[in-house]
């Protein structure tokens, strides 16, 4: 663990959930701070009886949520700068038809699995005006999902949490990794075939 980490950490047992909600709040705006690493050890502390459950549970999910919202605030706002120079309204549609069809899989499965490409939806989910609500949900439940899951196991594993927070880390980098490349193969796929579509008889 490196030294930033640990001064972060001393931070979170020292002054508890209110440290937690604001590094949970300004990585869901999206500046690179360890939030998976905080939750894990966040559970290893409540099993040590540092921190209390319910009100660090409920300001962190709280605080990640708002972040999630400016986020996508931020890619809504955006656009209507940006797209009428740079982006036609027929291109925005179609991102707003793609998102209505699979964006709440993509929002939850950003939050709890693929969290390295949580930040890049956000935006996506912004920018092609998919409704906020429907967001707002889909964001709660994955965030809920990431937080016990990740949670749980620091707790399961007390005062071993680092072992698995490393083990966490390297995986969700190599899952982020692994669909960008599939993404970036299938539109180079798809350039290549005139932009139809890629059958595979």
């Amino acid at each position: 663990m490196s030294d930033w980490y640990a001064f972060l950490l001393t931070w979170v047992v020292a002054y508890g959930a209110p440290v937690i909600g604001v590094i949970m709040l300004f990585s869901g705006i999206g500046i690179p701070l360890p939030a998976s690493l905080v939750i894990i050890a966040t559970g290893a502390f409540i099993q040590q009886g540092i921190l209390d459950p319910i009100p660090t549970a409920l300001v962190g999910l709280t605080a990640v949520v708002l972040g999630d919202s400016i986020c996508y605030w931020i890619g809504k706002k955006a656009v209507t700068v940006i797209s009428p120079r740079f982006v036609s309204q027929k291109n925005l549609q179609l991102a707003g038809d793609k998102f209505d069809r699979f964006g709440g899989a993509m929002i939850v499965a950003t939050r709890s699995i693929l969290s390295t490409l949580a930040v890049p939806t956000n935006l996506v989910a912004g920018t092609s005006h998919y409704p906020f609500f429907h967001y707002l949900v889909y964001d709660v439940i994955g965030e809920a999902i990431w937080m016990i899951g990740y949670g749980y196991l620091g707790y399961l594993f007390g005062s071993a949490w680092e072992d698995i927070s490393d083990l966490l880390t390297n995986l969700g980098g190599f899952m982020g990794t692994l669909v960008i490349l599939i993404i970036i193969i299938y539109f180079l796929a798809r350039t290549m075939n005139g932009g139809k579509n890629l059958i595979i008889k």
